[in-house]
């Protein structure tokens, strides 16, 4: 099973600033004592103020139906977990402090729904002999299997590390395998 797959985007750049402007101008998210949780979903204008998402994707076929932000202060914002979602992969785009962090996924777990602060559920892997099966520096967009247990190791002192994760229609994830 491929867990990963780089993706080269047109207009990378641009939605690269547009989200962190947005983000900077229009919400507290980077401001840590207004921390609820890492994963953030953004609210559906998000996407129609950053026109380029969508243009990036025309290129595959597909359209974004939904932009969140995962951001991180520390190693214990991303404990191993499998996204509470239907899609199998999601694109991450990474937006500020993504290098030398790496996304690490795992073979043989036991997980629990639990919900984030945010309100958001998730599978929390809930075993400890669990087993790391691959790793992927998100230092450019990615697609990343969801699907599968997964957690985010960052470097802390370059604090915090913000990436922005879209899921597509069709599901991205059909591109892991090609």
């Amino acid at each position: 099973m491929k867990y990963w797959k780089r993706i080269k985007l047109e207009y990378e750049k641009e939605i690269r600033e547009r989200t962190l402007e947005l983000i900077t101008r229009h919400s507290k998210i980077l401001d840590p004592k207004d921390f609820k949780g890492s994963f953030i979903p953004m609210p559906p204008e998000f996407i129609q103020h950053n026109p380029y998402i969508n243009k990036a994707f025309e290129l595959y076929n597909r359209t974004c139906v939904e932009a969140s932000v995962y951001i991180m202060w520390n190693n214990l914002d991303a404990i191993p977990h499998i996204d509470y979602q239907e899609a199998v992969a999601r694109v991450n785009i990474p937006i500020l402090n993504c290098e030398n962090t790496s996304t690490v996924f795992y073979d043989n777990v036991q997980t629990k729904t639990l919900l984030l602060p945010t309100g958001a559920p998730y599978h929390a892997v809930t075993n400890t002999d669990y087993y790391e099966v691959d790793r992927v520096e998100v230092n450019e967009p990615t697609i990343l299997r969801i699907s599968a247990p997964h957690s985010i190791v960052m470097n802390e002192q370059k604090a915090p590390r913000l990436t922005l994760t879209l899921m597509l229609d069709p599901d991205i994830g059909k591109l892991l395998d090609n």
